[in-house]
């Protein structure tokens, strides 16, 4: 079953202050909203303990389950001061399909958010709060805390253009790979004004708060704070392949970042800047994540 909420294709879909709680899509996605080829518009909506994958398993591989909260398939979405919490999607077990999306899992579509918080949303595989996949995304005043992930504990970016103005992405998990805050591969991603505080990648030697693969980021006045990787020391950022521009970033918050094969980071601070790491011969650690729907 899909949408265990509420199921849209075709035409437009308005919500004002409504509160989605206690849906299950138990073998299907969207555990609370489903929307295919829909224009969606909410206003002061709460999406609260909905749930995607809570059975799925059908004993053979099969396409991802996704969107704890809401799962969308060429929509068109505008939000305005919606809240998720305690969503979750998962994908049973033995768990033989992917599941992405905690909160919301968005593929081929545009989405606007405006004052949108996501908090302790939960993804068995891949973004835990949202996840984005060949769309693009605005997120203005985000709240990204206390979400867990496989990878990409807060975010997911996958061949998707990404854009946020101030935001607080915090306490968010990567328990199994890479991003405790945000992954991204083959993406195009801009941060303004935000805070990467206290986010976790439970793996050795991985990005605590962005990991970037095949990605180009332009970071300006972010700051980046407490970031652990799995063996206990400071790591913001992992670049494989990628190009990282950093801009206004304070020196008592300087990201520490690791390059991987080709991978470039200018850093401009002050008016100063300072080509941060070029590395030109590829290491042995090959790229991990790909997201794609077979």
């Amino acid at each position: 079953m899909t949408g265990g909420g509420y199921w849209a294709s075709g035409g437009y879909l308005n919500l004002t202050q409504t509160e989605f709680s206690g849906n299950e899509a138990q073998t299907g996605s969207g555990g609370g909203l489903y929307g295919y080829q829909v224009t969606f518009t909410t206003v002061q909506t709460k999406w609260i303990d909905n749930h995607a994958g809570t059975q799925a398993n059908s004993g053979v591989m099969a396409n991802p389950i996704t969107g704890g909260a809401i799962s969308f398939e060429a929509v068109t979405s505008m939000m305005n001061y919606t809240s998720f919490s305690h969503n979750s999607v998962h994908s049973g077990s033995p768990a033989l399909q992917p599941a992405y999306g905690g909160a919301v899992y968005a593929i081929h579509g545009t989405n606007i958010y405006w004052s949108v918080q996501a908090q302790q949303n939960s993804a068995s595989s891949a973004g835990g709060g949202f996840f984005f996949y060949d769309c693009t995304s605005i997120n203005y005043y985000a709240e990204v805390v206390n979400n867990t992930a496989g990878e990409g504990g807060g975010y997911v970016i996958d061949d998707a253009t990404f854009i946020v103005y101030n935001a607080s992405v915090q306490y968010n998990v990567a328990t199994a790979g890479q991003g405790g805050a945000l992954l991204s591969n083959d993406s195009s991603l801009i941060i303004y004004n935000a805070t990467m505080e206290s986010n976790v990648a439970m793996t050795n030697g991985g990005a605590a708060a962005v990991y970037l693969d095949t990605s180009t980021l332009v970071s300006t006045n972010v700051s980046y704070v407490n970031n652990i990787s799995g063996g206990g020391a400071r790591l913001d950022i992992v670049c494989l392949d990628s190009s990282t521009n950093l801009y206004d970033t304070p020196p008592e918050a300087f990201p520490v970042v690791d390059c991987q094969h080709q991978c470039d980071v200018m850093v401009v601070y002050d008016g100063h800047q300072k080509q941060l790491c070029s590395q030109a011969e590829p290491p042995s650690k090959e790229p991990h994540f790909k997201s794609k729907i077979v």
